[in-house]
């Protein structure tokens, strides 16, 4: 297969067309020449070469109809048959560019107006310093001082209350409607006095109570017999 050369005109537009931000005033070269290139630039690129050469303009409208298509709308509506005259691509290109600035502007603004009220909230609740009075920093241990002092003084709180509640003397209940006598008064005089409470002995000190165990009798003695005056007179039996 034979491999096809490329001619002049071919080899020029395409490397025209890889420096097309450097093409300004193209003369009187024809455009049929230029169209192949032409047909690569963007919108920026073909507005500024129309703009250096106005004599292109009137044949230059076809090269804008891929670049109203980049909108959805307006390709909806080509397809719809509308946007069909190549003398209108040029214009509707630039008005669909304005239209989407000023929206892009009018978002811009209220972002802004929002973010300029979220500042001002902002300022309005932050903590203003006073010329001449300085902050105190707070170390780490005074933090956790204060934080145990707290805790202390809500479980003391808690302690007194507990206190307070035991330390209130019930009501008495009231079991009948029938009231009761109250009850004589005691005289002291009628109270026999309590004895002095005394301890039992220890094992250590001596008492009369202990006795040692070779002293004491095995047997008691029998008690002697009474002398015979003093016993009781027999009876006389009569004859």
């Amino acid at each position: 297969m034979r491999r096809s050369v490329k001619t002049l005109v071919a080899i020029t537009q395409d490397l025209l067309g890889r420096q097309l931000d450097a093409l300004a005033e193209v003369g009187n070269v024809p455009y049929e020449l230029l169209k192949g290139a032409l047909a690569k630039a963007n919108p920026r690129q073909l507005y500024r070469i129309e703009k250096y050469n106005p004599h292109l303009m009137q044949e230059t409208n076809e090269l804008w109809l891929p670049h109203i298509l980049s909108f959805s709308d307006i390709r909806d509506e080509y397809q719809s048959g509308k946007h069909q005259d190549p003398r209108t691509w040029r214009a509707t290109y630039f008005k669909r560019l304005r239209e989407n600035e000023q929206k892009r502007q009018a978002i811009s603004e209220k972002i802004r107006s929002q973010y300029k009220e979220l500042q001002n909230e902002k300022a309005a609740r932050s903590v203003k310093m006073l010329q001449g009075c300085t902050p105190v920093r707070r170390t780490y241990e005074e933090g956790r001082r204060s934080t145990q002092s707290k805790l202390f003084q809500k479980t003391r709180k808690a302690v007194d209350r507990t206190h307070a509640r035991l330390q209130t003397p019930a009501l008495p209940r009231t079991t009948s409607a029938v009231a009761r006598p109250a009850p004589l008064p005691i005289l002291s005089s009628s109270i026999p006095a309590k004895r002095p409470y005394k301890p039992a002995p220890t094992t250590s000190s001596p008492s009369i109570y202990q006795r040692k165990p070779d002293t004491l009798p095995s047997k008691r003695p029998k008690p002697a017999d009474p002398p015979s005056a003093l016993r009781s007179p027999q009876k006389l039996r009569r004859p």
